[in-house]
């Protein structure tokens, strides 16, 4: 005879899923960029000071970036057509039959319900918007490149220009900016999740570090 499990509900219902504490939402904010500067820098010295979770923040971070890498799939057009001829086979006409009475409403149901998916998986897969660097944003307009994924991670520490003693054309393209001197470490974690962005150099300038970031075109 099994031992009743004291965390199912009498009901035979499944235990509700546990609700995320206000750390797991932090670095879920962090993860997606979501955090604010101010916010960011306080939650990456929290990470520093607690080297455990600042190594299972490094491996989620690769593991989103891995992600992003992925490419995407479209459904083939057929796609519709085929299941709605699978299904009429199946029932023997009954569903998107040719008939009238047989194709309302279920037709018009089954569509429909096509349809929200189809809207569904639009709004779930449209890439986010790409923020851009002010200075010299028109270099990266190309939404989805690496010139733009460069940029939109160079934002968050602050402002970069194209440096004027960099290499003219190539496959790179190099920028300047300077970086609070607590924020370094993290822009380095950053960059090395990356193979389209390398740090060139670095510089102590007072209390910032000036650093040069290549970024492929």
């Amino acid at each position: 005879m099994s031992t009743p499990d004291p965390d199912r509900d009498p009901s035979g219902a499944p235990p509700p899923e546990p609700e995320l504490s206000a750390d797991d939402e932090r670095m879920n904010a962090w993860l997606d960029r979501q955090l604010g500067p101010g916010d960011a820098q306080r939650f990456e010295q929290e990470l520093a000071d607690d080297p455990a979770r600042g190594k299972d923040a490094r491996t989620l971070a690769q593991v989103l970036a891995q992600l992003r890498t992925l490419p995407t799939e479209q459904a083939p057009r057929d796609l519709l057509d085929d299941v709605q001829s699978d299904i009429r086979s199946r029932s023997r006409g009954r569903y998107f039959g040719y008939h009238w009475k047989y194709r309302f409403p279920y037709e018009a149901l089954l569509t429909a319900l096509f349809l929200i998916i189809a809207v569904v998986v639009y709004v779930v897969a449209r890439p986010a918007q790409v923020l851009l660097i002010p200075i010299e944003a028109k270099t990266f307009l190309v939404s989805g490149s690496d010139l733009g994924v460069g940029a939109r991670i160079l934002s968050d520490y602050g402002s970069f220009v194209r440096d004027p003693e960099g290499p003219v054309g190539g496959p790179w393209v190099q920028l300047i900016g300077d970086v609070a001197g607590n924020r370094i470490e993290a822009l380095r974690t950053e960059l090395s999740l990356y193979p389209s962005m390398r740090l060139d150099s670095e510089e102590v300038v007072g209390a910032a570090v000036r650093v040069r970031v290549a970024i492929k075109r």
